[in-house]
């Protein structure tokens, strides 16, 4: 019998796949060619990548902008936080007045504390789902690739 196509013989034959040996999937044509890198391929490269990226350009902007607010948010607690200490230390104020001030000032670092925490949430999952659709664009163009290539 010709062996040509393993599975097809062993159908034939009613073997069943668990009698299979190990070196009947190692089997090859002989007639088969090696697969020789083609050189006129042009090398993969950011404008490539940036051009499959290019229907989310307002998105990655979006992006953008809530990070610089959320480093902002960042850098801002510090400042705030010194407006508190200010408040403290200094000898004109009553303790009432004191209080309020440090309270206020807490109340807004806290606000800002959550808008930061809020800006990078949306950043991350603006930025996520841009990423999953270039990886999906991406996937897409390697199986249509794949389907205009010959079967032989």
């Amino acid at each position: 019998k010709d062996r040509t196509h393993p599975i097809m013989t062993d159908v034939e034959s009613g073997v069943k796949p668990s009698q299979q040996t190990a070196n009947d999937g190692a089997k090859c044509d002989s007639s088969t060619k090696s697969i020789e890198k083609d050189e006129t391929a042009p090398l993969p490269s950011f404008s490539k990548l940036f051009s499959l990226a290019k229907p989310e350009k307002c998105m990655l902007i979006i992006a953008l902008l809530l990070m610089v607010g959320a480093e902002a948010t960042g850098l801002l607690n510090p400042v705030l936080i010194a407006s508190a200490y200010d408040n403290l230390v200094d000898p004109t104020l009553q303790n009432d007045e004191r209080m309020s001030g440090i309270n206020r000032t807490m109340l807004s670092v806290i606000i800002v504390h959550f808008v930061g925490i809020a800006a990078s949430f949306f950043r991350a999952s603006i930025m996520g789902a841009a990423g999953e659709r270039v990886v999906a664009r991406l996937r897409n163009q390697l199986y249509a690739s794949i389907l205009k290539q010959e079967i032989a």
